[in-house]
């Protein structure tokens, strides 16, 4: 199996893999991410994805991970990954989305005094 973190974000990232054929039916994809602190969280994913996007993880966090697919009661052996999600953006204060609401209102009056009518 080729899996590979194709995108790292600052609440999650993206998998991508290409599983070998076999002569078992899958019945699903289990992906198992586990923080260093301890924090568990389990999905199950369509057993004919190619990707999925792990999201809700905590910023700056390192984690390892688990993938398993599932053939009936059968689990393969598990393909582990180990990852470090982003930094979170830094948020816009009070004082910016004022500014920014400010310099709106300011732009609209400058455009609504301009308006030229036409008769």
């Amino acid at each position: 199996m080729n899996l590979t973190i194709a995108s790292t974000y600052d609440n999650g990232v993206r998998l991508k893999w290409k599983l070998s054929p076999t002569c078992y039916e899958r019945t699903e994809i289990i992906v198992v991410s586990q923080s260093f602190s301890g924090k568990l969280q389990t999905w199950r994913v369509n057993k004919d994805a190619d990707w999925f996007d792990l999201t809700g993880l905590d910023s700056e966090t390192n984690y390892n991970l688990t993938f398993i697919t599932a053939y009936g009661h059968q689990r393969s052996n598990p393909s582990i990954l180990t990852f470090k999600t982003l930094e979170s953006p830094p948020a816009l204060t009070a004082g910016a989305m004022a500014g920014i609401s400010v310099g709106k209102t300011y732009i609209l009056q400058c455009f609504k005094n301009s308006v030229a009518y036409i008769y």
